[in-house]
């Protein structure tokens, strides 16, 4: 990204790493972060620059230091931190896959020959930010001239990656790391899903069990009622641009402990999650399983899963399991051990 690209403004300063922020790929964009030093005056002077010599714009923000028209672009705009990203470290999105160039003029990201980066925002128009300067809905060449660099070659890309749903809490209790599968201990009654996630300008919540209804639902929270009995699951669904993905949150009345036992009852071919070792509030591990048993209600083991205990998550299908209450038991590698109580089928 060319530091400068009016007259009024002074150089910036570049300061590599600011952030941990990665295309949505993993590419690791810290060394080309940066923020622009520009002192007030030189902000609210460039402001006036755009207003008085370009026409047909419109501003949506003033200038800042903090981003530039590729973090704009290729993060901010996608839920992404407010930082600047210096030249080649927008070429990442395309070159670790992330989008891919297309010939099509509907493109959603659109990178310029003169080292500038926009988003469509539809009607002919495009939204980018113009270094520090104000961030600025224009027509496609309706732009400071070196962003052209004497060609009108625009380069368009499409996104190939699902979205991320990163966070959710209940209320406004403990925020859960949502990027695998969560339970969230939650009393009966009426309760507030809040989530927060990458790339998914749309949201949607389903119940997925009697236990739980959704009553309503806006961008990234619902509204739901839970029974207490004793589990339930809610379903979100994201989309964006190129791709659709859903998972669930387990909203459960059983808390204490860390084993999880998922949808409970469980009938047909319903399967039974059990979480291992997780604790989400800190993001840390702090037990973990040595072996893990199936009883039945007579305290006859059924199944040993020891070898299969230390994943995460461990989906047992109950489809083929005799109607009645089994018992999961974990033995921890500090000597401690937890049960659940597994109903199958209705009794």
């Amino acid at each position: 990204m060319k530091k400068f690209y009016l007259p009024l403004l002074l150089a910036s300063i570049t300061a590599p790493g600011l952030i941990a922020q990665s295309t949505p790929k993993g590419t690791n964009l810290g060394p080309y972060l940066f923020t622009y030093s520009y002192s007030q005056a030189d902000l609210a002077a460039n402001d006036s620059y755009v207003q008085n010599n370009f026409s047909n714009i419109t501003i949506i923000e003033n200038s800042t230091n903090d981003y530039n028209c590729h973090g704009w672009a290729w993060l901010y705009s996608e839920g992404g931190a407010r930082i600047a990203i210096n030249t080649p470290g927008d070429d990442a999105f395309w070159n670790d896959g992330s989008y891919y160039q297309t010939s099509s003029t509907s493109g959603e990201k659109i990178s310029y020959p003169g080292d500038h980066s926009a988003i469509q925002a539809g009607g002919g128009y495009f939204i980018s930010k113009w270094g520090a300067g104000p961030r600025v809905q224009h027509t496609p060449y309706n732009v400071p001239s070196i962003y052209l660099n004497g060609s009108t070659n625009l380069n368009y890309y499409d996104c190939n990656f699902a979205p991320q749903l990163l966070t959710a809490r209940v209320d406004y209790g403990t925020t859960y790391d949502a990027s695998g599968i969560v339970v969230i201990p939650t009393s009966a009654g009426s309760h507030t899903l809040y989530v927060d996630g990458l790339y998914s300008p749309s949201y949607s919540f389903t119940g997925l069990d009697p236990s739980v209804s959704v009553t309503s639902q806006g961008y990234l929270q619902c509204n739901f009622y839970f029974s207490g009995s004793p589990s339930g699951r809610i379903n979100i669904s994201m989309s964006n641009s190129c791709a659709s993905t859903s998972t669930f949150i387990v909203i459960s009345s059983q808390s204490g402990g860390r084993l999880a036992v998922y949808p409970n009852p469980a009938d047909g071919e319903t399967n039974v999650g059990i979480q291992d070792d997780l604790d989400h509030k800190h993001n840390r591990k702090i037990k973990t399983i040595k072996n893990l048993y199936l009883y039945d209600e007579n305290n006859n083991m059924i199944q040993d899963y020891s070898s299969e205990a230390r994943t995460a998550w461990l989906k047992v299908n109950t489809a083929s399991w005799k109607k009645g209450i089994y018992y999961v038991k974990a033995i921890y590698e500090d000597g401690s051990s937890e049960v659940k109580r597994v109903q199958v089928g209705s009794r």
